[in-house]
């Protein structure tokens, strides 16, 4: 009778323990998917950069917390391809005149947002380098800017003052500003870009180009 007891007894705290097993198995797995997979319950998922908020305890929109924008204006050729158009666009803010010239000239490569407005840079070409010697800014494009050209006289100088203009608008950061660019091509000066528009020395901004529409 007490062997029987004992082996009851035995039985019923191996069922007690599996149990408890159990219970934990199912915790354990409920917490990784509300965690980890919260859409396979059903839930929201949440972003890498809310749960890093979250886990710094602060009760922060993430608008309040995205890089700021500063506003910039960019020149593109307009449909006649004889004049500049103007089109602003947000990029975000820069510590330096060297961090805003490459991203306005990324933004140029890109092209137009505007309906009418057209691409002054092959999209080919790239920015090499960017410098800036005193309030001269020299900016470093691949070959691709002069081998990709189209061609034609007003085309290339559009190309020529889209890309001037455009880092001529830049405002001064830390009390560095820009009074001229010099264009290079794969790190070097040229006479011309495609034969017509002499770029061999620093050049201002040409507002006689920019259409007054």
């Amino acid at each position: 009778m007490i062997e029987k007891k004992q082996q009851t007894a035995s039985s019923g705290s191996f069922l007690s323990i599996l149990m408890l097993l159990i219970i934990l198995g199912i915790l354990v797995t409920l917490g990784y998917y509300v965690f980890f997979e919260p859409e396979a319950l059903g839930f929201q998922s949440v972003d890498s950069s809310q749960k890093k908020i979250l886990v710094q305890g602060k009760d922060a929109d993430l608008k309040s917390v995205a890089q700021e924008q500063a506003n910039v204006r960019l020149y593109f050729a307009n449909a006649s391809f004889d004049a500049l158009n103007p089109e602003d666009r947000g990029v975000p803010k820069c510590s330096s005149i060297i961090a805003y010239s490459k991203a306005v000239i990324a933004q140029l490569i890109k092209g137009p947002n505007q309906k009418g407005l057209f691409r002054t840079i092959p999209p080919a070409a790239s920015l090499r380098a960017v410098y800036l010697y005193g309030e001269t800014l020299v900016v470093d494009f691949s070959k691709d800017l002069v081998n990709q050209h189209p061609g034609g006289v007003s085309s290339e100088l559009l190309s020529v003052y889209s890309i001037v203009n455009t880092l001529m608008e830049l405002p001064p950061v830390d009390g560095k500003s820009i009074k001229n660019v010099q264009i290079l091509i794969n790190g070097y000066p040229m006479k011309t870009l495609i034969g017509h528009v002499n770029i061999e020395k620093p050049l201002t901004a040409e507002s006689g180009l920019v259409s007054s529409i």
